[in-house]
């Protein structure tokens, strides 16, 4: 577990042999991504899988000096904890959150932020965290 960062690792005994996703760490703004998640969707059965879009949009800090990045991809809460993919099928980061202010929208009309964590801060989590150092 990492608290701070808001992560959680399974560590797996045997080694996985299905295909698996590799990390980039190398984005920059406006690198495009997708976003795949299962959010549930208002007057439907469930949830679904749903797919969208986007850019890497900025690089930020949030109050406990966490670092993140926005992303316009539209997401919602069944997408935290999804991959953020390149065009190259690489993981950018993960989807951890929606930057918003219920009342900010209703008094100045501002829009949600979408954030995610980026690999790099995985793979500083996993060396700080597992026994079995990357």
């Amino acid at each position: 577990m990492d608290s701070k960062r808001d992560l959680a690792f399974i560590e797996l005994i045997e080694e996985f042999k299905n295909p698996t996703f590799h990390l980039n760490t190398d984005i920059n703004i406006l690198t495009e991504i997708i976003t795949i998640g299962y959010p549930s969707i208002p007057m439907t059965n469930g949830s679904y899988q749903i797919c969208h879009k986007g850019e890497i949009n900025s690089f930020v800090e949030d109050y406990q000096s966490n670092k993140k990045f926005l992303f316009s991809a539209k997401t919602s809460s069944g997408n935290s904890g999804s991959p953020i993919i390149d065009k190259y099928g690489m993981v950018v980061g993960i989807v951890s959150e929606e930057l918003f202010q219920q009342n900010e929208f209703y008094t100045k009309g501002k829009l949600p932020y979408y954030a995610g964590i980026p690999t790099i801060e995985i793979i500083k989590s996993l060396n700080e965290n597992l026994t079995n150092k990357i």
